[in-house]
């Protein structure tokens, strides 16, 4: 039982991560600079981190970067169909609702099949003494999973920076005219 409390404690905080992330795929969304740049560097890092760990399988990192091209793809295809506005509370853009929706959607359909697959492994830990750790690690470490999150990364540090690109671009909102006074 002790082996499935990490399990209890993540799962509900995957849900709530995946629930803020079709929350930024959808409706005007305020140009965060700092908050995109740790974002895109936090997950390049978890990225290059998963990729890397030991032990490093080259297969399993060449499915990740195989993800990683239509990742770069989708953002730009993303960011084509992005609108961009300044106003006097400042800069935002409008996120192409099903590019975004799709990608989350691809993420979280592809770890609904990991815990499909895992279930069966989860019921048996308790009878063979199955080092939980280890098996989650290992099982998450497919080249389709990989692959899948090598997409989704690369979309969205994409994306981001395409977005602090564009929006550095855009003109400052003017501000409201002066009236004189008499």
């Amino acid at each position: 039982m002790n082996q499935l409390l990490p399990f209890a404690v993540a799962a509900p905080l995957m849900a709530l991560m995946v629930v803020f992330r079709i929350r930024r795929s959808v409706g005007r969304q305020r140009v965060r600079p700092r908050r995109m740049q740790i974002r895109a560097a936090l997950l390049t890092f978890a990225l290059l981190s998963l990729a890397l760990a030991p032990p490093f399988q080259p297969q399993l990192a060449l499915a990740m970067l195989a993800g990683i091209g239509p990742g770069i793809a989708l953002a730009f295809l993303g960011l084509r169909h992005t609108r961009f506005e300044t106003t006097e509370a400042g800069r935002f853009y409008h996120p192409n609702l099903y590019i975004g929706l799709a990608v989350s959607a691809l993420f979280i359909a592809r770890i609904a099949y990991r815990l499909i697959v895992l279930a069966p492994m989860l019921q048996s830990i308790g009878h063979e003494g199955a080092d939980m750790q280890t098996m989650m690690f290992s099982s998450s470490r497919t080249p389709l999973t990989l692959a899948v999150l090598g997409l989704v990364v690369a979309y969205y540090v994409a994306y981001y920076i395409g977005v602090l690109i564009r929006s550095r671009a855009l003109a400052p909102a003017a501000p409201p005219p002066v009236e004189a006074q008499a």
